[in-house]
């Protein structure tokens, strides 16, 4: 009878050469399987789709970049414009009240100078 450790060399030999035939078997069929895809044109085909893939993902991509810079542009436009329609209104109400009344009166001031020559006395009136 033989030993039990010589059964145990004879069982791993046995495995080893299992595990060598069939990386060597899956090493060919991978070979076979790209070498029978390059004689059926399947590579080919593959490679067409993918380029189409790849085109049709380039015309989406930059349809949508030009789409949201429009967009953006468009919302850029409407707030410039709502902001100055702010600040131009509380402009022009700060010069109402603070700087045109003061214009009005040189300008009435000028208008009596130039018609009784020498000024009067608008504006040292007292109105009360």
């Amino acid at each position: 009878m033989t030993s039990v450790q010589e059964m145990k060399d004879e069982l791993q030999s046995l495995i080893d050469r299992a595990k060598s035939a069939a990386e060597q078997a899956e090493a060919q069929s991978a070979l076979y399987a790209v070498a029978v895809a390059a004689q059926t044109h399947r590579l080919d085909l593959v490679s067409v789709l993918l380029a189409i893939i790849a085109i049709l993902l380039a015309i989406g991509g930059l349809a949508g970049f030009f789409e949201i810079r429009y967009r953006a542009r468009i919302a850029a436009q409407e707030t410039a414009r709502s902001e100055c329609r702010t600040i131009a209104a509380d402009l022009l109400n700060n010069y109402v009240n603070d700087e045109l009344p003061d214009k009005v009166r040189r300008s009435v001031e000028l208008i009596f100078q130039e018609r009784d020559g020498n000024g009067g006395d608008y504006g040292e009136q007292d109105t009360s």
